[in-house]
C-alpha cells in the first residue's frame, strides 16, 4: 500500500514530529462492522484463487488455520492451505492473534482509545457521513 500511495505512518517520525501531527493534523478513522471485515478478507485471501494471495495467506495462514481445526486432513490438503472454511477461520481468528492487518481488529492497528480522532466514520453509512 506505502508503495503505490506514498503512505508514511507515524512509526516513521520522532516522538516530536508524531504529537506534533497528532495535535494539528485532521485525523479520520473509517471502520466497518468487525464480522463484515473479517469476511471480506476472508474472501478475499483465503477463498478467491489468486496465486499471490495463496502463496501469502493460504501457504502461511491457511496451513496454520488446518493444522489445528482439521486433524484429520490428508497432508496435500494441509500443506496447500486451500479449502478454509469461514467458520474454520472464525474459530481461529477467536484463539489467536493473526497477524496479518486485514484480519486484525481495528482497535489493535489505528488505536482508537489512544488517538483522538476528529472523526469516526463507518463503512455502511459512509454515504450520510
Amino acid at each position: 500500500m506505502k508503495r503505490n500511495y506514498n503512505i508514511s505512518y507515524l512509526d516513521e517520525y520522532d516522538k516530536n514530529e508524531i504529537l506534533y501531527k497528532l495535535d494539528n493534523y485532521f485525523k479520520l478513522l473509517v471502520v466497518r462492522h468487525p464480522l463484515d471485515r473479517l469476511l471480506s478478507a476472508y474472501k478475499d485471501k483465503l477463498e478467491r484463487d489468486n496465486k499471490i494471495y495463496q502463496r501469502i495467506y493460504q501457504r502461511s495462514l491457511g496451513v496454520e488455520i488446518l493444522k489445528e481445526l482439521r486433524p484429520n486432513a490428508d497432508s496435500a490438503t494441509i500443506n496447500s492451505g486451500k479449502g478454509v472454511t469461514f467458520q474454520e477461520l472464525v474459530l481461529y481468528t477467536i484463539k489467536h492473534e493473526i497477524l496479518y492487518p486485514h484480519f486484525r481488529p481495528i482497535y489493535n492497528q489505528c488505536f482508537p482509545c489512544q488517538i483522538q480522532y476528529d472523526y469516526i466514520a463507518k463503512l455502511e453509512t459512509h454515504a450520510i457521513d
